[in-house]
């Protein structure tokens, strides 16, 4: 399931979809705060979607109980790991691997996947601007 709340980007997916003949791929407009599908995928993964604590807290109770949340992350990325830490608490996440990787460019990028140990609390996610206002 490929998420995004622009459509334009959503309809080049769906064309994409289409001309590739995928049959178990889906494109959805929406934003992710508004997915009510708890629990379900095995795998959450973002790039540049928002910071880390923020982040983790929008997409958690969509992955299934041990399922992976990875975050495609900059060179700030450890600046984000340390202020996720109280995140990664109430969540039940763990974190399972830190890779790093260059680009073409050399520019560094560091991929921060997560284990979901436990259910995610039912208050969670909160509505979003109360986690812009007071992250996790």
């Amino acid at each position: 399931v490929l998420i995004d709340s622009t459509n334009k980007k959503i309809n080049y997916l769906k064309e994409v979809i289409k001309e590739l003949n995928l049959t178990n791929c889906e494109a959805i407009s929406s934003r992710v705060e508004e997915l009510k599908e708890k629990e379900k995928y095995d795998v959450i993964i973002s790039r540049a979607f928002a910071p880390l604590n923020i982040y983790l807290e929008l997409v958690t109770s969509l992955a299934k109980i041990n399922g992976d949340i990875i975050a495609l992350k900059g060179s700030k990325a450890n600046e984000e790991l340390s202020n996720s830490e109280n995140a990664m608490k109430k969540l039940f996440l763990s974190l399972s691997k830190i890779q790093a990787t260059a680009l073409y460019n050399k520019e560094k990028r560091i991929n921060l996947i997560f284990k979901k140990n436990k259910k995610t609390d039912n208050k969670y996610p909160r509505r979003y601007s109360e986690i812009k206002k007071k992250p996790l």
